[in-house]
């Protein structure tokens, strides 16, 4: 996202846009890819964590609620 974009996912057309972007070199986001997979990187999807996540409470779920709810 600091780079521009709606989401944090990272995929081969991002990274040959920021290239032009920042170097003005154009790479087709398919050679790109297969240039990354080479190299052992594949697209980044973020972990998706809800903001108003309370641990606490959601453990205190599953320890009481959980149980009762499984059977």
């Amino acid at each position: 996202m600091a780079h521009g974009f709606r989401t944090d996912l990272w995929t081969a057309r991002r990274v040959a846009d920021l290239i032009r972007r920042r170097f003005r070199v154009d790479y087709h986001p398919d050679h790109l890819r297969a240039w990354l997979r080479q190299r052992g990187c594949s697209p980044q999807k973020p972990r998706r964590r809800a903001k108003q996540k309370k641990q606490p409470v959601i453990d205190q779920w599953v320890a009481n609620d959980w149980p009762r709810i499984q059977k």
